[in-house]
């Protein structure tokens, strides 16, 4: 009997635990949903469970993925009810001291979230501390079972947009078309949108002021080209207009333009001048040569005032020079009076564009030459030949004609047949033709250079 007495008291132990153990059973799940979180970077879903439902954040997304500090972008919410009742859910917010809620009141109420559906909430955050990463904490009030928390983690970086000139020469030719690249960068961990680039500065002429890229992925550079033409010495502006989020931005940056003579330009140059002078009318005859890396388009020669061109050849038209090529020409001008007269080369570049060159020649046996001239070289004196040269008469030529300067050449008139005499003279007629229109200079400077 006392057995049956002793074991009364511990089965009521027993049972008392047992109670106690259902109660804990029942009282656990609404306790731990006062602060079910997701910790940063955990692919588990934070997840709070209601009588008959299960509601959960399935994943959050950051319009942009980057913040600049005032920068004003969207974090979207998609919660899940995957039990089998409906859940109701109350207040939605953020909970930040580094981002502000711009729509604070639009879910005051979220509503009733049925079984297996998903609701998208979006939130609208406006960044306001320096650089770092921050955890804005996404709260929902689920009632008499709780609240759901869960940190999102955002990156503010305020690294702009870059942009530089590429390959940009140090000199550009005035009131020429040049072609610039401009490379546009994007350093940040996320991507811009609506990226467009500007050109514009005072005294340049810019055509296709603006040009459009779009998206623009992190670490992504893409290239953008404008032609422009300066007047002068001047500043380039250029200004990469983007929008990250809901936040319009821009990085300007300006590059100076300095004009002067570029290497890479045509630059035509004049050699082996020689100047004839036949009863007032001047023979001028030479080369000219690209001396330049681009080409030269419709190459034209010919002289300027005071020098009044005559026929037969008052233009030589050289036509186009490639680098290192080169080209004769022959002019006709008369020029009364005067001592010098300028030789203008005229040429276009490949845009159309004209330019103009000139260099003085002498008509009184010297040369000169001013900033833009070429070589000059071998300038005959006006009304005679140089002394000496192939193809040139000189007095030697003329005294061995007719037995002067020579041994035993003294012969008389009489002793003269009529027939060589008259062969003679036609030979000179023939010899004075060609030296007037230039062939015998032209065979001699061909002989030349072959040589």
């Amino acid at each position: 009997m006392q057995r049956t007495d002793h074991g009364h008291p511990g089965r009521m132990v027993v049972g008392a635990g047992v109670f106690c153990l259902l109660l804990l059973a029942f009282a656990v799940p609404g306790t731990a949903a006062e602060n079910t979180t997701l910790p940063a970077g955990d692919s588990t879903p934070s997840v709070v469970t209601t009588t008959g439902g299960q509601v959960a954040i399935e994943s959050t997304s950051l319009n942009p993925g980057t913040f600049f500090t005032g920068d004003t972008g969207t974090l979207t919410v998609k919660v899940t009810n995957r039990g089998s009742s409906a859940v109701r859910i109350g207040r939605a917010t953020i909970r930040s001291n580094d981002f502000d809620l711009v729509n604070e009141e639009t879910y005051a109420t979220v509503g009733t979230l049925e079984p297996g559906t998903t609701r998208e909430l979006t939130f609208t955050l406006r960044a306001r501390s320096g650089e770092g990463i921050y955890y804005p904490e996404v709260q929902l009030d689920l009632g008499l079972s709780g609240s759901l928390k869960y940190p999102v983690p955002v990156r503010v970086d305020n690294s702009p947009i870059q942009g530089s000139l590429v390959n940009a020469p140090s000199t550009y030719m005035q009131g020429q078309k040049n072609v610039v690249t401009v490379a546009i960068f994007n350093p940040r961990q996320s991507a811009v949108n609506g990226v467009v680039v500007r050109a514009s500065g005072p005294g340049v002429t810019v055509s296709d002021t603006a040009g459009f890229i779009g998206l623009l992925g992190p670490d992504q550079s893409r290239n953008v080209t404008f032609t422009i033409t300066p007047e002068g010495s001047t500043n380039l502006t250029v200004t990469i207009s983007y929008v990250n989020g809901l936040s319009d931005r821009s990085t300007v940056f300006t590059v100076p333009l300095t004009v002067g003579n570029r290497s890479l330009a045509a630059d035509p140059v004049v050699s082996d001048v020689e100047v004839a002078d036949a009863g007032g009318v001047y023979t001028v005859t030479g080369d000219v040569t690209n001396a330049g890396i681009d080409d030269a388009r419709v190459v034209v020669v010919t002289v300027g005032s005071p020098a009044e061109p005559v026929d037969p050849n008052r233009v030589s038209v050289v036509g186009s020079l490639e680098s290192d090529d080169f080209a004769s020409f022959e002019l006709t001008f008369r020029a009364p009076g005067a001592r010098t007269v300028p030789l203008l080369i005229q040429y276009r570049d490949d845009d159309g564009t004209c330019f103009e060159k000139s260099v003085e020649i002498s008509l009184s046996g010297g040369s000169t030459g001013n900033s833009t001239a070429g070589a000059v070289s071998g300038v005959q004196v006006p009304g005679g030949a140089p002394a000496d040269g192939p193809g040139r008469m000189g007095g030697g030529m003329m005294g061995g004609l007719f037995g002067g300067d020579r041994p035993g050449g003294n012969i008389g008139r009489s002793s003269i047949p009529v027939l060589p005499i008259a062969g003679v003279l036609i030979v000179l007629i023939v010899l004075g033709v060609a030296w007037k229109k230039g062939w015998i200079t032209r065979v001699r400077r061909r002989l030349q250079k072959k040589e």
